[in-house]
């Protein structure tokens, strides 16, 4: 949208807020139909009780919940229900019709497991004989239709003697595919599981695994058991079955399968003698599947009878073909004893797998000197190609213990660009010498060495390095640390370290940070000490380096360094008395974050003399290092009288480069509360947020404002409490703040005229700039009626959602909203309040959607007729720095 037409409506919907209750929008809310399940089955009595929860939601329009069961004041279990929510319609879901899902007292449970964008939701429902327990049946719905098709196997190989059965669906795609198993009894007994896929646009099932064969089937009783591990989108399945020699277990073969056939390809390593022991027993597990549908996983090696070590393998699941992986060719990797190979995938931090998208594996595999352990190698594999590169640094005597040519190699972290950092021991004869850092390549294994090493500075007496990979970006830049050293007495200490920056395609590496001249070296030990704090994709670093004043440490200087060329600017606010402790020359100041778009923000502590006074935000320009101070802080309305103490706070920055925070407020020498405020890091402007009137100003000048949510389409929310010049809390004003246009809308929505009380809140903005919130009602008795649901925007102003309404509303419906649930970027709500006729506590489901009026045009005309009027009021309403 054109800003200046959207300053316009802004503008429009500032007027509006002033306007009388019944005025205030420039839309209404088209009530579309009630959600949730109602009637007498789902009527507590003699309270006349409903509840229907919204549950979970998709961004696609569709939403899933449940509605209470009862029968008189029992409760008998809850019912399930899904809808396309701009159909207004919602549908019964799950099983429920036939006599084996109610128990003898009325009861039924179903219990839904996932809604996915596409509308498609799985679940369970539990079966009952009487009423005991007879099990559960799984199913598939559609939100749009409703339809509930049962799926799974329930058949006489599936049902107990007594007809007991347990099917259960498991996981679904967006694109319909559901795994589940059922399980298989004899008789009375439990005969294993069967796997199985089912597609949610049909129904139709297929088993899945392996099961037909001998080798697969319990010759005393027939049991077999397959399990499905993973789906993708696409339909490649991994999953595993039993084996069976006979009557004995001989282990786990793991297998792909496409959704479509479910005809299983055995995978993972088990055709050649060493993978099978004399028992006839294999052992293959599953460790990783991605969702491109690459697979990863072991298979234990036999030496006879006994277990001798590990094999790594990967596969693609669309060909089915296993590739052996790792380190293992030989006698370096192979004891000598006994032919013992271990070769493993890495463990890499919480929340990352060691294997990529783009079908790398990365490990290690044990080295061996005849029977003697001589470390571990690390590589990276490709599941496409099969073919190993080991990576590391091991060349050399550098990175080989004299006894038994030791090395050890661990890899710490790689991306899904395809570059992997870790760390390689450092050696001289036996003695360990610390670490070197390295980059890798998935592709080639190329391995660059990188970090700060082979100078006197970084290099201790023995010939002791440290250097640690402490960042990796996806864009191949790397940062880190490289310990320093100082020789007393013959002996080596650590003295500090370095920072740097390296590109991971090159090895090329640049210190950074500050390190030259007194102001950041010790005089007694020539300590320097830098550490970079974070590293961006677009190739910035942030970080501090320590100051000192002669052997003392003397506070911090922030920087912001170029990772392509390590050119280092120095951020913050210092150089002046301001920043500067007069005793000591004492300065710090420190980054909290740094953007993609090369833009920091951080503090600076103040000084007034020799005496603490505060702190000061800044945002900083990594580019060319400009700094800009930012807050509020011009005035006596920012600093205490006594000291000139000042304490402004940077809380977050956003996508669009602006920056919100708070800064203390004073009177005289009280504090007086908090204001908020948000930045352009772009062009240091701070603006003011919140609201200053005398309504929301305690008797002592007391202020407090918060912004609760700050979204990356431009708007800050928040609130300022209200005092109406008391000392008496009453209440607060929700706002919101447009920050491309510095222009700020309020909600008082409902006033008690006798002190001034009101409550709002905003509870969250869509991507399309759609606000919600709650405000508390009153009557003209003055009495709390409680929470009311409101929604606006800047093309409709307020909308109070149950006094907007058109569409035809029953005595069924609300009695009134109190809540927004959820609301689409297209204008669909999802509110809450007691149905018609029911207890005040009870809860029901309800949609509507908003409706810009024609009226609105009008407003906007009137809008445009007096724009200098109306931008003065605007400004008014807004204070900026």
């Amino acid at each position: 949208m054109n800003p200046r037409f959207r300053y316009l409506l802004s503008l429009v919907g500032v007027i509006s807020v002033a306007l009388p209750k019944t005025g205030i929008a420039q839309g209404s809310t088209e009530y579309l139909g009630k959600l949730g399940i109602y009637g007498l089955d789902f009527t507590r009595t003699p309270e006349e009780y409903q509840e229907s929860t919204p549950e979970i939601y998709r961004q696609s329009g569709f939403v899933a919940g449940s509605s209470s069961r009862y029968a008189g004041s029992s409760s008998l279990g809850k019912g399930l229900w899904a809808a396309k929510i701009s159909s207004g319609t919602s549908y019964r879901v799950g099983l429920y019709d036939e006599p084996e899902f109610t128990s003898s007292t009325g009861y039924q449970n179903s219990t839904r497991v996932t809604l996915q964008e596409s509308g498609y939701l799985i679940g369970s429902s539990n079966r009952y004989t009487g009423s005991a327990d007879w099990g559960q049946a799984a199913w598939t719905a559609n939100a749009s239709t409703g339809i509930t098709t049962r799926i799974g196997y329930f058949s006489s190989d599936y049902t107990r003697a007594d007809g007991y059965q347990f099917s259960e669906a498991k996981s679904l795609t967006n694109s319909g595919y559901i795994s589940g198993s059922s399980t298989r009894y004899s008789g009375s007994s439990t005969n294993g599981r069967a796997a199985w896929v089912a597609n949610a646009t049909t129904g139709e099932i297929v088993r899945a695994g392996y099961y037909t064969t001998p080798e697969f089937v319990r010759s005393s009783d027939s049991y077999q058991s397959s399990s499905i591990y993973g789906i993708t989108e696409s339909g490649y399945m991994v999953g595993g079955s039993a084996r069976y020699s006979g009557a004995t277990n001989a282990g786990v073969a793991v297998w792909a399968a496409h959704a479509s056939t479910g005809t299983p390809t055995r995978i993972g390593l088990f055709s050649s003698p060493e993978f099978t022991s004399s028992a006839d027993y294999q052992d293959t597990t599953y460790q990783n599947f991605t969702k491109s549908g690459f697979i990863n996983g072991y298979s234990t090696r036999y030496n006879g009878s006994t277990a001798n070590g590990f094999a790594v393998w990967t596969v693609d699941a669309s060909t089915g073909v296993t590739h052996r992986i790792g380190l293992f060719a030989g006698p370096e990797f192979t004891r000598a004893t006994d032919s013992y190979q271990l070769s493993e995938i890495s463990l890499l931090p919480i929340g990352s797998t060691a294997l990529t998208e783009s079908g790398y594996t990365v490990g290690s595999s044990n080295r061996y000197a005849g029977s003697a352990d001589a470390g571990k190698a690390g590589w990276v594999a490709s599941a496409t190609s099969g073919t190993t590169h080991r990576v590391g640094l091991y060349s050399g005597s550098e990175y080989t213990r004299t006894t038994n040519s030791y090395q050890y190699t661990q890899i710490i972290a790689y991306t899904e660009s395809g570059y992997l950092q870790g760390i390689s021991n450092l050696f001289n004869g036996n003695s360990s010498m610390g670490s070197a850092a390295w980059i890798a390549n998935a592709a080639t294994g190329v391995t660059h060495r990188v970090g700060l090493y082979g100078t006197p500075e970084f290099t201790s007496a023995n010939n002791l390095q440290g250097s640690l990979v402490t960042f990796l970006t996806e864009s191949g830049f790397a940062a880190g640390s490289s310990k320093r050293y100082f020789e007393f007495s013959g002996d080596s200490y650590e003295n500090g370290q370095g920072a740097w920056v390296a590109d991971a395609a090159t090895g090329i590496t640049h210190r950074v940070g500050f390190f030259n001249g007194s102001e950041f070296t010790s005089t007694d030990l020539a300590t320097r000490s830098s550490e970079v704090a974070s590293l961006t994709n677009s190739g910035y670093a942030r970080g501090h380096s320590t100051r000192y004043n002669g052997n003392t440490a003397n506070g911090s200087a922030a920087w912001i360094a170029n990772a392509r060329t390590g050119e280092t600017v120095r951020i913050g606010l210092y150089g002046n008395a301001e920043f500067t402790r007069s005793s000591d020359s004492y300065e710090s100041s420190t980054s909290q974050n740094l953007n993609e778009s090369g833009y920091a923000f951080g503090s600076s502590s103040r000084f007034n003399g020799t005496a603490s006074a505060g702190s000061a935000t800044w945002v900083a320009n990594g580019a060319t290092g400009t700094t800009t101070r930012i807050g509020l802080y011009s005035g006596p309305e920012f600093t205490r009288s006594s000291d000139s103490y000042q304490e402004s706070s940077a809380l977050g920055m956003n996508e669009a480069n602006y920056i919100r925070g708070t800064s203390s407020r004073y009177n005289g020498t009280a504090a007086a509360g908090t204001a908020t405020w948000v930045a352009d890091a772009t062009t240091g402007i701070t603006m003011r947020t919140g609201l200053t009137d005398a309504i929301h100003t305690r008797n002592d000048n007391y202020q407090f404002s918060q912004t609760n949510t700050f979204t990356t389409n431009g708007y800050a929310t928040g609130y300022s409490r209200r005092y109406n010049g008391t000392s008496e809390n009453l209440g607060q004003t929700a706002w919101i703040f447009d920050l491309t246009l510095n222009s700020q809308v309020s909600f008082e929505l409902s006033v008690r005229a006798s002190d001034g009380y009101a409550w709002s809140n905003i509870e969250g903005v869509t991507s399309s700039g759609i606000a919600y919130g709650i405000f508390t009602l009153f009557d003209g008795a003055e009495t709390d009626l409680g929470y009311r649901a409101f929604v606006w925007s800047a093309e409709i102003g307020t909308i109070i959602l149950d006094e907007s309404v058109t569409g035809s509303v029953g005595p069924g419906d609300w009695d009134y909203l109190n809540k927004v649930d959820f609301i689409t970027e297209d204008g669909y709500v999802i509110a809450v309040g007691p149905p018609g006729g029911m207890n005040e506590s009870s809860k029901g489901v309800y949609v509507l959607q908003v409706v810009p009026e024609p009226n609105g045009l009008a407003l906007l005309t009137l809008a445009l007729g007096i724009f200098w009027f109306a931008s003065r009021r605007a400004k008014s309403r807004v204070q900026s720095i």
